[in-house]
């Protein structure tokens, strides 16, 4: 069934380093009219924190499933809101573990959670399937959305349309 936008308080929720998944989660923000929060981590990541053919920072934090990146920003009221959209990286078939800190810090009990990620090669990992272990109460919905990061310089019109039709399918009619 067609879940009229109006009548739904969504957030869109999403973590970016390189601009890739914030490009996407504008896309959603724009059609589902809903607020947007930045996960912002309180050590911010910088290009060398994610060169992947090192020992980068990222490297560390994906290979130590307790490692919980510090997040500087809060949601001011969760509650407000029925559902979020959260956008991610991939990151080693993975979701950042800046992205389980946040799950882990916010009070997700009652609400929908619909994933969506960006990535160099692999999309829908399966690891989305970790995201209610950690955002407690939460149902996440399996039918995310999942697009090589590059398409969005490459193409911004495609990814754009490519979201839309998305949340349609997930069923937010406009």
């Amino acid at each position: 069934r067609d879940i009229n936008i109006s009548d739904s308080n969504v957030l869109v929720a999403y973590f970016s380093v390189t601009n890739h998944t914030k490009e996407l989660a504008g896309y959603a923000q724009e059609y589902l009219n809903s607020d947007i929060f930045e996960i912002v981590p309180k050590q911010e990541y910088t290009s060398a924190d994610i060169e992947y053919n090192s020992d980068c920072r990222a490297n560390r934090e994906q290979n130590d499933d307790s490692a919980r990146p510090e997040i500087k920003n809060k949601i001011e009221d969760i509650s407000k809101y029925d559902t979020v959209v959260l956008g991610y990286p991939i990151w080693w078939s993975d979701l950042p573990m800046a992205v389980y800190t946040f799950l882990e810090n916010n009070d997700f009990n009652g609400k929908t959670i619909i994933p969506f990620c960006t990535s160099a090669g692999s999309y829908m990992t399966g690891k989305e399937s970790r995201i209610a272990d950690h955002a407690k109460g939460a149902t996440v919905l399996n039918k995310g959305l999942g697009l090589p990061g590059r398409m969005s310089q490459d193409d911004p019109k495609a990814v754009k349309s490519e979201v839309e039709k998305w949340l349609k399918e997930i069923g937010y009619a406009k």
